[in-house]
């Protein structure tokens, strides 16, 4: 981790610069990678506990002078807004941004607020009670997501799989909760439902049967490997084995998606492969990388 650090750090640090078309743009970019800095030390931690966000411009456009920033709101005086520093602004509009609070009202608060199995069931409660899409992704979308865990609580309620033991369950609440606090340190009480895309799903795929192995993936055709690969992450990939697979659909998504890499075809898939062996030999199984080179 340090060292995954200090190399984004290097690469934070030059790439304004390599990106600029003038100097103008290079004074913007140093101004704009300063406030980035201020504004991570504030939050509490490094751009890599963070979680995404569609757009970062508006930290461009307090750089350049196109945006400001100003203390929190005090109140408001008829069409003044007052801030908590004393100073007044009268705006043509004013946006809420405040995001939301997730609220089960009708259940019992302290069964609400309970840590769940894989953010789904209450080890206490079982399969009787299932809490869908109660999770965000750092990277990534939510409905993937709530899709598992929705053919998850489907296969649990006909009996087709069942839940591990309550030791089980509970063991990997904490190894989630340790995972999170490892990776969005900054975010662990604010964002206690914060989680990686690409492990979660596999892990709810395991719960579902659906995650496909790299014998899956050896069987299929050198351009579906590829795409498998080197392609982007879709939720397609748990429709190829498994309870309601659909490969014929699922390998047609995923052999049409694009693939942003100029690398020969070949050299980018083995860089890919090796990267994942030695995550895997590194970080452990979760890591295994996801199918095998011929060498025809």
């Amino acid at each position: 981790d340090k060292a995954l650090a200090k190399i984004s750090q290097f690469v934070f640090d030059f790439f304004p610069l390599l990106l600029a078309a003038s100097l103008s743009e290079i004074r913007a970019n140093l101004r704009t990678r300063k406030l980035s800095l201020q504004l991570l030390r504030e939050s509490g931690g490094t751009f890599t506990e963070q979680f995404g966000t569609k757009n970062d411009e508006f930290v461009r456009a307090i750089a350049t002078g196109h945006c400001r920033r100003v203390p929190a709101i005090a109140c408001f005086d008829g069409p003044r807004v007052v801030f908590v520093d004393g100073s007044v602004f009268t705006p043509d509009l004013v946006i809420f941004c405040t995001g939301f609070e997730t609220r089960v009202p009708f259940l019992d608060l302290q069964l609400a607020l309970a840590p769940r199995y894989l953010h789904a069931f209450n080890p206490d409660l079982g399969a009787s009670l299932g809490f869908i899409g109660f999770l965000r992704p750092a990277f990534g979308a939510i409905p993937p997501l709530a899709e598992l865990q929705a053919r998850w609580f489907a296969l649990l309620q006909s009996g087709a799989v069942k839940l591990p033991s309550r030791e089980e369950m509970q063991q990997s609440i904490d190894y989630w909760t340790h995972y999170r606090a490892h990776f969005f340190g900054a975010l662990k009480k604010t964002l206690p439902h914060l989680v990686e895309h690409t492990p979660f799903c596999d892990a709810l795929a395991e719960r579902v049967g659906c995650k496909p192995a790299w014998q899956d993936i050896r069987r299929e055709s050198r351009r579906f490997r590829y795409k498998f690969m080197a392609g982007p992450f879709v939720a397609a990939q748990y429709r190829l084995v498994g309870p309601h697979a659909k490969p014929e659909i699922a390998r047609a998504v995923i052999e049409n998606a694009p693939v942003m890499h100029p690398l020969p075809d070949r050299l980018n898939l083995r860089l890919r492969w090796a990267l994942s062996r030695t995550l895997y030999r590194l970080r452990g199984p979760e890591y295994a990388p996801k199918l095998e080179l011929s060498e025809k």
